[in-house]
């Protein structure tokens, strides 16, 4: 599934030139470029060329535009979506609400237990109402083994 979304949705819109060229612009190490993530990052490439699929239409990459309530969960330690991408998505949502979990990675919601599901319902219930969101700052992570 990973790779058919990203051989399909990201991979044809840009390159591997690309992404070196944006991590140079950004400061990224060398020897991160050269060694680390960002080698491994790149190897999509070669990945989706073997797995063969079509590009997807460019709409695809273009903002969604639309004023139905939206609910736009970003956490703070989300190494796939970063927080600055609930501000990029709420500019073209003008309905949209934006919580932040300062505390949370990827899927905030579902990893915030009962919180996060009932942030999530009473958004359903009632798009236009202010949620309280002060549990998803109250949540601890659970280290326990079971």
């Amino acid at each position: 599934f990973r790779y058919s979304v990203l051989c399909q949705d990201e991979t044809p819109f840009t390159s591997e030139a690309e992404v070196f060229a944006f991590a140079k612009s950004a400061d990224v190490s060398d020897l991160v470029i050269e060694y680390g993530s960002l080698s491994t990052l790149t190897g999509i490439f070669d990945v989706c060329t073997r797995w063969d699929l079509p590009a997807s239409s460019s709409i695809e990459n273009e903002p969604v535009i639309s004023g139905a309530p939206t609910l736009i969960v970003t956490g703070a330690y989300d190494p796939i979506t970063p927080t600055s991408y609930g501000d990029v998505a709420m500019a073209t949502l003008p309905n949209a609400t934006l919580v932040e979990s300062g505390i949370a990675g990827h899927d905030p919601l579902s990893t915030s237990g009962d919180c996060g599901v009932n942030v999530m319902h009473s958004f359903l219930i009632n798009p236009a109402a202010v949620l309280d969101t002060t549990c998803l700052t109250d949540v601890r992570p659970d280290f326990s083994p079971e």
